[in-house]
């Protein structure tokens, strides 16, 4: 979900495997003051995206909590053609519809340790819109298990990450 923590894993196993390749997902919300256009995203107007989307530019695209957003299908094709390994940050939606163009493609999901920890990171996306807050929030809330549970979870995490350099990544 938003605010899980997938950006943060993923820029640290970038720093970890440099061979990566990552994609940037386009969105149509306005750009916050500590993003750059083409870096953080492509922030694109809802008429190119829906030109792009129409045009079948984008391996997945949703809408969520009034934005869009979009995985471009293109570059995608081009490292995996050239057998580079390829890491995308999206959401459960997004990976389906991945995994039915890429049914071999490897998943994780990452969850936040605990609610708390979900409302402080989205607290700190979300600085206007207390309204987007909430429906953040609640769309995120899934059965977790126990505390016991998350904190394996928390702890196979880490030691997926320590190890990244030592896995042999394959297409």
């Amino acid at each position: 979900p938003s605010g899980a923590g997938k950006t943060s894993l993923v820029k640290a196993l970038l720093e970890r495997c440099p061979e990566l390749q990552v994609s940037i997902s386009h969105t149509t919300r306005p750009r916050r003051e500590t993003e750059q256009d083409g870096v953080n995203y492509p922030f694109t107007e809802i008429d190119s995206f829906h030109a792009m989307r129409e045009q079948q530019d984008f391996l997945e695209f949703a809408e969520v909590f009034g934005n869009w957003y979009g995985t471009l299908r293109g570059p995608i094709e081009e490292a995996l053609a050239e057998g580079s390994v390829f890491v995308v940050d999206v959401d459960v939606k997004g990976a389906e519809s991945i995994l039915a163009a890429y049914p071999e493609a490897e998943t994780v999901f990452i969850m936040p340790p605990d609610e708390q920890a979900l409302r402080e990171r989205l607290a700190g996306l979300i600085e206007e819109d207390v309204k987007a807050y909430t429906g953040y929030s609640e769309a995120a809330k899934m059965p977790r298990g126990t505390d016991e549970e998350k904190a394996e979870r928390s702890k196979a995490l880490q030691a997926a990450l320590r190890q990244a350099t030592d896995v042999p990544l394959g297409v």
